[in-house]
């Protein structure tokens, strides 16, 4: 039977998204998953039957001591190991006190690294933030650190010369326009990946981007996210409507990349027209002021509304409830809330940008057009409304099958683990 690893899956912050929970979940039925990073919420670890510890509590008294024994505890008992830190400064500074103990004494040589990577940083904050996020990687140490986002990828090389491989996940921004708008970003790029031991891009159109930064494609691994069984579960064709009104959704974060400008522009001809619809955007953070104003100038107060974002199954509910789902971007890997639709028997309406091609083919399994074209956009939201129900209800099936078949969790999970061993390999 094959060596089981430790993985760490390193997003910054626990719990993480979605698709990343996915990975995180599948991945820990054949390894162990070690998590390190910020707390932000309250979050269930699942529980190892095999794994029980009969070590008794570090602290007996205290409220802030009463807290650092119960992440203690956690880390032993949980298949899927949590090494967190908080938002308590004194709880922070106590947890990782006895960390530093730990570390002093059972990897001595491993102090060394710590204060390395901690002299680095500018201000006290950052070394002491640092020292928070350093020290349990350095006493827990993984067989692989699986890094989530692209653009901090540089701060974690270190820990190859402790024997550690280094993964780094491709999704879209970090490769996609960041290194364009930051020269500073692609000049690091082109330092460091090439040692990097292993990447993984979302779709071919991300892989492509990361060629311009390494050579060979042996590094490369092209794997589709895990979309969560129960997200097909919610799957129900669309029931035919007598009205030619249509309930529009997007579903993103208020960026410039999104395209909701040209999403706006698109409404604007359509109202023009005479086409009665309604255009709802979900999205977290503040809405642009540039878009308020738009939304003004445009005259669309009664058919655009801005919602802040609201939990995953709200947001389930809101797209159950809309005729098309409109993903305007300018730049995506593969968007998630596109495969989340075309799960669920939404509609698609999806700019060619990045590897959203990859998935809606036009008139097979959405609709595609170019990026910034309103007019498209606007062409395409009239087609939703006059193809027949039929048509449609073919599209929506293809849409279905197509992520079923490339988007399966069981299926991708397998070709994690696949490159995870290809990597160990080759370290032999």
């Amino acid at each position: 039977m094959a060596k089981k690893l430790k993985i760490a899956i390193y997003s910054g912050n626990i719990p993480s998204t979605t698709f990343i929970e996915q990975l995180i979940s599948s991945v820990s039925q054949h390894h162990q998953v070690l998590l390190f990073g910020r707390k932000t919420k309250k979050y269930q670890v699942p529980k190892n039957k095999l794994q029980k510890t009969n070590s008794k509590s570090v602290f007996s008294k205290g409220k802030h001591s009463g807290e650092v024994n119960e992440t203690l505890e956690k880390e032993r008992e949980s298949v899927i190991r949590e090494y967190a830190y908080g938002t308590s400064t004194f709880q922070n500074i106590l947890l990782t006190s006895i960390r530093t103990l730990l570390l002093a004494i059972r990897f001595p040589k491993r102090l060394k690294t710590l204060f390395t990577q901690i002299r680095k940083q500018g201000s006290i904050y950052k070394k002491r933030q640092a020292w928070f996020k350093i020290t349990p990687i350095l006493l827990y140490l993984p067989d692989i650190f699986h890094i989530q986002w692209a653009k901090e990828t540089e701060q974690w090389l270190f820990l190859q010369a402790l024997g550690v491989k280094v993964v780094v996940s491709l999704r879209g921004a970090h490769i996609n326009y960041s290194p364009i708008a930051n020269k500073t970003l692609a000049n690091s790029y082109e330092r460091i990946f090439p040692k990097v031991d292993a990447f993984h891009a979302v779709s071919e159109a991300i892989a492509k981007e990361v060629q311009k930064y390494v050579i060979g494609q042996e590094k490369i691994h092209v794997i589709h996210s895990l979309l969560p069984e129960n997200t097909f579960d919610l799957f129900t064709l669309p029931k035919e409507k007598d009205s030619k009104h249509i309930n529009i959704l997007s579903v993103g974060r208020h960026h410039w990349k999104k395209g909701f400008t040209t999403a706006l522009d698109a409404c604007k001809l359509l109202k023009d027209e005479g086409v009665s619809f309604t255009y709802t955007i979900i999205a977290g953070g503040i809405v642009l002021e540039e878009l308020l104003v738009q939304r003004h100038e445009l005259g669309l107060l009664k058919e655009v509304q801005f919602k802040i974002s609201l939990p995953q199954q709200e947001v389930f509910q809101s797209m159950k409830n809309s005729d098309v789902l409109l993903l305007p971007s300018y730049e995506e890997g593969i968007a998630n809330v596109v495969l989340e639709a075309m799960a669920m028997g939404l509609p698609v309406i999806s700019t060619d940008c990045g590897g959203m091609e990859e998935v809606v083919i036009s008139l097979e399994t959405g609709w595609i057009v170019p990026t910034l074209d309103s007019e498209e956009i606007a062409k395409s939201l009239r087609s939703y409304l006059n193809v027949s129900d039929k048509i449609k209800r073919v599209m929506i099936s293809n849409a279905r099958k197509l992520v079923l078949e490339k988007f399966d969790a069981v299926k991708n999970g397998a070709l994690f683990l696949e490159m995870y061993h290809h990597i160990m390999q080759s370290r032999k």
